[in-house]
C-alpha cells in the first residue's frame, strides 16, 4: 500500500492508459484477422511498442528528474519542485485527449478501411488511446524545454574552463536520456507507418519532423548556457587582446616578451575553448537523429524488393526525398 500512494496521478494517467492501448490492440489484431488484413498487424504492433516505451519512459524521467542535485549550482530551487512543475497532470490530460481526438479523426478523413467498418473503429479507437499518451508527454516535454530554458539562464557555477560540474553533467545525462528514449519512439513510429493505410507522404514528413524534434529535445536547452559561455569566451578574447597591444606600445624588454609569449598561449587556448557543455553527447545525439529518420526507408527498400520499379515504394519515397537533400546540403540539379 504504501509503494501504491507513491505513484502520483501522472504516474496513474500513464499506466492506465498503457493498459488501454494494449487491450484494444488485441482488439484490432483479432478485427484485422476477421477482414484477412494482414498489414494492420505490424501497424498496430509496432505502435503498441512505441507508446508502450514512451509510456515507461517517460515515467522513469520523472523519477530522473527528482534525482537532479540544485545545491551547490545556485540555483533555489527542488527537484522534486521541477519534476510538479513538467508534469502537471490536468495539462498532461488535457493535451492528451486533444492530441488522441486528432490522430482517432484520421481513419474516416483518409477513409482507411471504410468497407470494414468495425476494423475503422477499432482503429480509430487505437490511436486516440496510444496518441493520449503522445499528448501527455508532449505538454510535459514542453514544459521541460521551458523549465530547462530558465534553469539554464539562472545557473552560475557553469563558466568556460568549468564546465563539468554536477548538476551540468546530471543535466545533460537527463537530456541524452530523453532524446534517446524519443529516438526509440520516434524509430518505431517510423517503422509502423510504412505498414499504415494512410498515403506515403506522411513517412516523409513525419521523418523530417521527427529528426526536428530530436534536436530541438537536446539542443534548444542548452542556448543560454551556450550564449553566456560565448559572452564570456568573447570578454575574455577582448581583455588578452587589449592586454597585448599594451606590451606592443611599450618598450619589449625580455619580461614584456615573455608576457607576451604567455597572453598568446591563453589567447590559443581561450580560442579552442568549446562552448558545448559535452562534444561527444552533441554528436551522439546528431547521428542518433540521422539515423532515426533513414532507418525505416531501409525497410521499405527491403520490402519493395523485387517489386517492379513503377510500383517501388522506396523509389517513390526516395524521389519525394530528393528535393528537400537537395536543400539540405545544397546539391546542385
Amino acid at each position: 500500500m504504501a509503494a501504491l500512494k507513491r505513484v502520483g496521478a501522472v504516474e496513474w494517467l500513464f499506466l492506465a492508459a498503457a493498459v488501454a492501448t494494449t487491450l484494444i490492440a488485441f482488439l484490432c489484431f483479432y478485427l484485422g484477422a476477421a477482414a484477412n488484413n494482414a498489414k494492420i498487424y505490424y501497424f498496430v504492433l509496432f505502435l503498441l511498442w512505441s507508446a508502450l516505451l514512451l509510456a515507461f519512459g517517460a515515467i522513469f524521467i520523472k523519477w530522473r528528474i527528482g534525482l537532479l542535485d540544485f545545491s551547490r549550482s545556485g540555483i533555489n530551487k527542488k527537484a522534486s519542485d521541477l519534476a510538479g512543475e513538467v508534469f502537471q497532470f490536468r495539462g498532461m490530460l488535457i493535451g492528451g485527449v486533444c492530441w488522441g481526438l486528432l490522430f482517432a479523426s484520421f481513419p474516416f478523413l483518409f477513409g482507411s478501411y471504410g468497407k470494414t467498418p468495425a476494423l475503422q473503429l477499432g482503429l480509430a479507437i487505437f490511436l486516440f488511446s496510444l496518441n493520449l499518451i503522445t499528448g501527455a508527454t508532449l505538454v510535459a516535454l514542453i514544459a521541460l524545454l521551458r523549465r530547462s530554458w530558465q534553469l539554464a539562464e539562472l545557473s552560475t557555477t557553469i563558466t568556460l574552463f568549468s564546465r563539468s560540474t554536477r548538476l551540468s553533467t546530471d543535466y545533460i545525462a537527463l537530456l541524452r536520456t530523453v532524446t534517446m528514449i524519443a529516438a526509440a519512439h520516434i524509430l518505431l513510429v517510423l517503422v509502423s507507418v510504412s505498414f499504415s493505410p494512410f498515403p506515403t507522404p506522411w513517412l516523409l514528413i513525419f521523418s523530417i519532423f521527427s529528426i526536428s524534434i530530436l534536436l530541438v529535445i537536446y539542443f534548444v536547452p542548452q542556448i543560454p548556457l551556450k550564449r553566456r559561455l560565448e559572452a564570456e569566451k568573447i570578454e575574455l578574447m577582448e581583455r588578452i587582446g587589449s592586454a597585448k597591444t599594451q606590451i606592443l606600445h611599450s618598450e619589449l624588454t625580455p619580461p614584456a616578451l615573455e608576457h607576451l609569449g604567455k597572453l598568446n598561449a591563453l589567447e590559443e587556448k581561450v580560442g579552442n575553448a568549446s562552448t558545448s557543455l559535452s562534444r561527444r553527447d552533441d554528436n551522439w545525439v546528431k547521428w542518433s537523429a540521422l539515423l532515426t529518420g533513414f532507418l525505416p526507408y531501409v525497410g521499405i527498400m527491403l520490402t519493395a524488393l523485387g517489386a517492379s520499379s513503377k510500383d517501388n515504394a522506396f523509389v517513390k519515397t526516395l524521389s519525394d526525398m530528393l528535393p528537400v537533400l537537395r536543400v539540405l546540403f545544397e546539391i546542385p540539379d
